[in-house]
């Protein structure tokens, strides 16, 4: 589990217990200290989702992001393979050339 997924998990319980020790110490009647903490476990479940998925949707940009600049690299370097080899071949030739005339017997 990594570091900011049990720093987060270790502040949602964290806060869910001071919430609930809060609701629990209060002076109030009991169905209304129960119906206070059904109230704010349900607010805090909805704000628990939410920032899940807000965090979701980030890290899956960050990672298209990575992707699309992963994508252009490779093609970036193929063009560069495909120059190399080009630039090659025509070296070979003008090796064979440059033997060739040297050496009227290759030719």
């Amino acid at each position: 589990m990594s570091k900011f997924l049990k720093g987060f998990v270790g502040l949602v319980v964290g806060v869910t217990a001071g919430v609930i020790t809060g609701l629990l110490l209060a002076p109030r009647k009991g169905e209304e200290t129960r119906q206070l903490i059904k109230d704010r476990a349900k607010k805090t479940s909805e704000r628990i989702t939410n920032e899940f998925d807000e965090t979701v949707d980030r890290v899956q940009d960050k990672f298209r992001g990575y992707k699309e600049d992963a994508g252009e690299k490779v093609e970036e370097l193929g063009k560069k393979v495909d120059e190399l080899e080009e630039r090659v071949k025509k070296a070979a030739q003008s090796f064979k050339k440059a033997d060739s005339k040297a050496d009227p017997k290759k030719a």
